[in-house]
């Protein structure tokens, strides 16, 4: 049986940054993980609970464009190939042209905790908006904070966490995405990509720093592992 994670809850307004098609309309979990179409040059999915693909995505040097069902560009993550970056940059369609959002890490890559911004353009209040962004690494996983205010009072609440789910499960999915209803699930796999793309990156050229023989498997796959 399903089940959700207690801590993530409903923020006070829409959080619409991609457009209000893609509103979540209840508490749900996505996933991203490997195609394994040997045919198909999209390496990565994204399905629902029920394993129903509905997004793919397609590396293009250091970008990762995400399409819709039918294969029509949605946005792009961008991340620069240096192990030292701290910035990802979501655009519009395939070009890095139209900047959507802008996420950067506050604190050092190497902390056990992380804590990032990320910064938007909300179609429905019509507002510039900031989510603030905790990783855990003991936890590998991602809880995105909304600002709501609760009581009267300013507060934040956990709109979306996402997180790697078990790698020893054979059938396993890799990267689970959950959040509530309200929020903007297409721009939440744009974050997971965005950070999945940014650790990869960082674990190639430190190895490659370091001597290691470790080699990568080609592309955005890497973070897989």
């Amino acid at each position: 049986m399903l089940q959700y994670s207690e801590h993530i809850d409903l923020p006070d307004h829409e959080i619409s940054v991609i457009g209000r098609q893609y509103m979540s309309k209840r508490h749900d979990i996505y996933y991203l993980k490997e195609s394994h179409m040997a045919s198909s040059r999209n390496r990565l999915i994204i399905t629902d609970t029920y394993g129903e693909e509905l997004f793919s995505c397609k590396e293009e040097g250091n970008k990762m464009i995400l399409y819709d069902d039918f294969n029509k560009p949605i946005l792009n993550t961008y991340v620069d190939g240096n192990a030292f970056v701290k910035e990802i940059y979501i655009y519009a369609g395939e070009e890095c042209k139209e900047v959507i959002s802008k996420v950067k890490l506050n604190s050092h890559y190497d902390d056990d905790i992380q804590n990032y911004t990320a910064v938007f353009f909300n179609k429905s209040t019509k507002s510039n908006e900031t989510l603030n962004i905790v990783y855990n690494r003991l936890k590998d996983s991602y809880d995105i904070f909304s600002s709501k205010r609760m009581n009267g009072k300013p507060d934040k609440v956990i709109v979306c966490e996402i997180k790697k789910t078990n790698l020893y499960k054979v059938f396993s999915k890799k990267h689970s995405i959950e959040l509530p209803s309200l929020v903007d699930y297409v721009y939440m796999f744009a974050l997971c990509i965005g950070f999945m793309r940014l650790n990869t990156s960082r674990n190639i050229i430190t190895s490659k720093a370091k001597g290691s023989r470790y080699i990568a498997r080609e592309g955005f796959n890497a973070f897989f592992k």
